[in-house]
């Protein structure tokens, strides 16, 4: 998993901690969890998440620690 310049300058919005949050114990991200495609996307380009199908993402090193400094 890499970590985005744009990862480590912004935090996410409270929908897309949300999402992330919701990771489970693997890292993979809920499909359908009644986010928008937009708010998978915007985490996808800020590299908190990264897309292993098309219809499956997982959780980055930059998403968790994204999540830890919001804290």
């Amino acid at each position: 998993m890499t970590t985005s310049p744009t990862a480590a300058t912004r935090l996410p919005s409270a929908a897309q901690r949300k999402w992330l949050s919701r990771a489970d114990d693997n890292g993979n991200l809920p499909t359908f969890w009644g986010t928008t495609g937009r708010t998978k996307e915007a985490c996808i380009s800020a590299g908190w998440a990264e897309r292993r199908s098309e219809a499956s993402c997982v959780i980055t090193d930059a998403g968790r620690a994204a999540l830890e400094n919001h804290k």
